[in-house]
């Protein structure tokens, strides 16, 4: 098969099919499409998958389409919108947003974001699908993309270090976290409709669970980063106006600009994730003939809840943790003690 990018020229034909499966009445389209190659080409649009009235095209819309042989020679399907154009339009917006606010900081944390999903796409997802050590891969990628990203987004200081360290010891945590849920919860990573095509249409030997383990890792690290930085800073401000604070008036000072932070981004992750799982909770509220206790136990739902739980609990683990390391290296304790 071959792929194309395309722009509807006309719409010819309009209408609806009822679908025997679903037993809808599915629209469908023809259309006429002029592909990226000035080839005109007369194309089929919901003839095998269906369709939402939403989806439906018409004349000057850009388009994906797909080349196939069938029985009858060369077909032409279109099998979605093109948006690639919108999509850096939107992201251009953004790294314009982030440099006037945050200056040539924000060019290093741009560098950082755009090496992190370099490592994630380019490495680490290939080496997931064959490993039998997937939390182990995961842990140390992880570090090397935190130790990466946390210089270049921050700058090289003493707090930068901090901050490092502390991630990295709470990653730790999640990890063994993450690892205790799942096997406490006989979690498969079977949950989501990617995870078993991925298993079964594409025929991959690949250990769901692994995957599974390895997003809860890196949603932690993206919690991580936020918390530990902020906290860190807290502490370092704290001594910078009051050098003669000891490290348990530090720690108590900052834990409670800490416990704030607790509080509301328990609140976010909660929000974050209910937002993302939302499409596993419409279709899971459809089954009405399965009481409410056979949703809830479904790993469908089950793993949408450990991402929110394990995200939450390693928050709250790195709080308290970066704090207390905070306050006592910059109280100045650790070179009392050597």
């Amino acid at each position: 098969m071959d792929y194309y990018r395309g722009k509807v020229l006309e719409v010819l034909d309009e209408g609806v099919t009822y679908d025997e499966f679903t037993q809808l009445d599915l629209p469908y389209q023809k259309v006429k499409a002029e592909l990226d190659t000035g080839a005109v080409v007369v194309v089929e649009y919901g003839d095998v998958y269906g369709l939402q009235s939403e989806q439906l095209v018409q004349a000057g819309d850009a388009v994906v389409i797909v080349e196939s042989v069938g029985s009858a020679g060369l077909q032409y399907s279109i099998i979605d919108h093109y948006r690639l154009p919108w999509l850096g339009l939107i992201v251009g917006v953004f790294i314009v947003a982030v440099i006037i606010c945050t200056r040539w900081r924000g060019v290093g944390a741009l560098v950082s974001v755009a090496i992190s999903l370099l490592v994630l796409v380019k490495w680490l997802v290939p080496q997931l699908l064959h490993t039998d050590y997937p939390l182990l891969l995961t842990f140390s990628t992880l570090v090397v993309v935190a130790i990466i990203t946390f210089y270049l987004g921050h700058g090289t200081s003493s707090q930068t270090t901090l901050a490092l360290v502390c991630t990295i010891l709470a990653l730790g945590l999640a990890m063994g976290t993450a690892s205790f849920a799942t096997w406490l919860l006989d979690l498969s990573g079977t949950g989501s409709e990617a995870a078993l095509s991925l298993k079964y249409g594409f025929g991959q030997d690949v250990q769901l669970s692994g995957l599974l383990l390895a997003g809860l890792l890196i949603g932690a690290l993206g919690i991580l980063d936020d918390v530990t930085t902020a906290q860190v800073q807290a502490v370092h401000e704290f001594k910078q106006s009051d050098p003669s604070l000891t490290w348990q008036q530090l720690f108590k000072k900052a834990y409670r600009i800490g416990r704030a932070h607790i509080v509301s981004l328990v609140n976010t992750l909660l929000l974050v994730y209910a937002g993302t799982a939302l499409p596993a909770f419409a279709v899971l509220s459809t089954y009405s003939a399965q009481p409410l206790w056979v949703v809830f136990n479904s790993e469908t739902l089950m793993e949408e809840m450990i991402q929110m739980f394990v995200g939450s609990f390693t928050l709250v683990l790195a709080v308290p943790l970066t704090t207390v390391i905070a306050a006592w290296w910059f109280s100045g304790e650790h070179r009392r003690r050597t």
